[in-house]
């Protein structure tokens, strides 16, 4: 059955031959909250990796997710700046992705991934 309310017709018969119905109201609603599979993988290229996420969901067939990528830093740590793309040097021993999938029913699931280095 579709998600959504559902009236159903309920008729009942005795061994006397006796009738009677009755109707009822049926919800069917979407409670599971969608899988994420993640994985950061060596692609053969020096200091590169890849990113593979799948998100999954018994009742929408593309769940939405986003991700993020980080590595843990501290107080007070001061972080060095590539000269030619200005991006942040973070030295780091973990990296970390999170990944939050919702599924239309407003259903979510969090997943983080670990890359020891």
């Amino acid at each position: 059955m579709p998600l959504a309310d559902h009236v159903l017709k309920v008729i009942g018969t005795t061994s006397l031959g006796i009738t009677d119905e009755d109707q009822a109201t049926v919800t069917v609603a979407d409670t599971e909250a969608p899988t994420v599979e993640a994985s950061l993988v060596q692609n053969g290229k020096k200091n590169q990796l890849e990113v593979s996420i799948t998100a999954s969901d018994i009742c929408d067939p593309n769940p939405m997710f986003t991700s993020v990528a980080g590595a843990e830093v501290m107080d007070g740590q001061t972080l060095k700046v590539d000269k030619k793309s200005g991006d942040p040097n973070i030295p780091s021993n973990d990296l970390s992705l999170t990944i939050i999938a919702t599924d239309a029913s407003g259903n979510t699931t969090e997943e983080q991934v670990q890359l020891q280095q």
